[in-house]
């Protein structure tokens, strides 16, 4: 009798585990054919073509060479983890509307991302006429690329990283009201965004 029990769970557990691999099989074959996925695919060529011209013929300034690095990436991170498919647990990703609407957001997020490296490059590009000044589309530039940073580490690898960043930009912020040992003078917002934007 206990016999067939164990049979009856392993082959439930089987069954069980096979729909399960076929739904992922069904969930890799109809991203094959997403548009979204064929355009990760040509900006990962652009890329590696980046990399490769850049070997070759040398790397631009620091900001560009890793800003247009950044850029590429975030562009496949995002294109290639929608989303719809990334929040509410995944509730809701079945729903046209919602679908289209996370989209558009990833859309418009990665525009912001490329606007951003670029504006980031320019700051740089003026640092010497300002003499080491900055203007606020630095602030801009770097508040987007921390935003996007933030969300493309939460779709690839869950919230442990996400939130070790904002720990240590926490940290960088509360700096005067922390004991002596870990004390230190503080950042704003400003001075952090404008780092992450154009120091070296």
């Amino acid at each position: 009798m206990s016999d067939d029990k164990k049979q009856t769970e392993v082959k439930e557990i089987d069954v069980a585990a096979l729909d399960s691999e076929l739904a992922a099989a069904k969930k890799v074959e109809e991203g094959k054919n997403s548009r979204f996925i064929k355009m990760a695919a040509i900006v990962a060529l652009c890329m590696s073509l980046f990399h490769v011209y850049t070997g070759f013929f040398g790397l631009f300034e620091y900001v560009t060479q890793r800003g247009i690095h950044l850029a590429f990436g975030l562009t496949i991170i995002i294109l290639t983890m929608p989303l719809y498919e990334h929040v509410f647990g995944d509730k809701f990703a079945q729903n046209k509307g919602f679908r289209v609407g996370c989209r558009i957001f990833d859309v418009i997020m990665i525009i912001a991302v490329w606007i951003a490296v670029f504006m980031a490059r320019d700051e740089v590009g003026q640092l010497a006429e300002r003499a080491g000044g900055t203007t606020i589309l630095a602030i801009i530039a770097g508040c987007i690329l921390f935003f996007a940073v933030l969300e493309a580490s939460r779709r690839a690898l869950g919230y442990i990283m996400p939130v070790l960043a904002l720990i240590f930009v926490a940290y960088a912020l509360a700096g005067p009201y922390l004991p002596m040992s870990i004390a230190h003078r503080g950042y704003t917002f400003t001075r952090i965004f404008k780092f992450l934007a154009t120091d070296p």
